[in-house]
């Protein structure tokens, strides 16, 4: 579990490898995503994406 401050609580959230994750791919927060030289957070209410050359991009969702 990790801890969100929005949430005030410990949540389950799934942790992703960086390497494993290709281009196009999008997940919804709470998400911890790893790789070996940085970890990357993804914070409930947002969503990561990955773009066409490997970059991490994450927004807000519409509330």
């Amino acid at each position: 579990p990790v801890f969100f401050a929005e949430a005030g609580d410990y949540v389950d959230c799934p942790i992703y490898d960086r390497y494993a994750l290709p281009a196009g791919a999008t997940l919804a927060g709470p998400a911890v995503v790893e790789e070996f030289d940085s970890t990357t957070v993804v914070h409930p209410g947002f969503s990561l994406g990955v773009d066409d050359v490997g970059n991490l991009t994450i927004e807000k969702e519409d509330s």
